[in-house]
């Protein structure tokens, strides 16, 4: 289990990538230097401020309906 102050996450068992939230919906996922996540608007502030503490992090805007990657 990794944490961090307040934030609990479990690693993957059959994907070592893929993280949850204990107690929580959160979902993530890196691949080398990059991170996606599925959660709340309030867990992924607490996520990313707790994440920030320990490493620099460049954080994009949310993914919505008719969004697009170039």
């Amino acid at each position: 289990m990794l944490s961090i102050e307040d934030v609990k996450l479990e690693r993957g068992i059959k994907e070592p990538t893929a993280y949850r939230a204990v107690g929580g919906s959160a979902v993530l996922t890196h691949h080398i230097d990059d991170c996606r996540g599925v959660a709340s608007p309030e867990d992924t502030i607490k996520i990313v401020t707790g994440l920030a503490k320990h490493l620099l992090l460049k954080v994009s805007p949310p993914i919505t309906p008719g969004c697009s990657h170039e």
